[in-house]
């Protein structure tokens, strides 16, 4: 019997993730991203609190992030028009988490799914699927396709999920 492919639209945080605790449960995954290249660059900062750590220390990749970020003791929370929600952690305690640049943990984790021999491929906007009861087949907008046994979305695929035509018990709530 022969691996169970997993197609994986999206190579930010989340697909990654998911392509190595598949990689590690047995399944072959694929990682497909929109953009032509990577951008280790992006965006502004990103706290990864500690349920996200024990997640990347899952990954074998937390090291990585402690050495890079700066420790969080404590957080605070308001809600948007300021109340005062609460506190966790205290200044002189164990961190909380960490606070990284955004794009880190995307290089961090692309590179790790890279060591696990996934393949990640650029340049690969899906653009419609199709499913059968055996298969789905990605369709891309520079005209190729892939086939696998399932599809994970991760990042901005809810958006390309809403334009494609299949069969599915719910209807998309995009937000953002």
């Amino acid at each position: 019997m022969s691996q169970k492919r997993a197609l994986i639209i999206g190579c930010g945080i989340a697909g990654p993730a998911v392509a190595i605790f598949l990689k590690r449960a047995g399944y072959d995954p694929c990682i497909y991203e929109a953009k032509e290249v990577h951008n280790d660059y992006t965006g502004l900062f990103l706290n990864v609190a500690r349920n996200g750590m024990r997640v990347l220390a899952e990954l074998g990749v937390d090291e990585q992030i402690r050495r890079e970020g700066i420790e969080m003791r404590a957080m605070s929370f308001h809600s948007s028009n300021g109340k005062y929600l609460g506190t966790i952690g205290e200044r002189s305690g164990e961190p909380q988490g960490y606070t990284v640049k955004r794009g880190f943990p995307h290089q961090v984790l692309r590179e790790a799914a890279l060591r696990e021999g996934i393949p990640v491929e650029f340049g690969r906007k899906l653009v419609h699927m199709q499913m059968t009861d055996r298969q789905v087949t990605a369709f891309f907008e520079d005209g190729t396709s892939a086939k696998g046994d399932f599809l994970v979305g991760c990042d901005a695929f809810i958006r390309a999920l809403a334009s494609c035509s299949c069969r599915a018990p719910w209807s998309p709530n995009i937000r953002g």
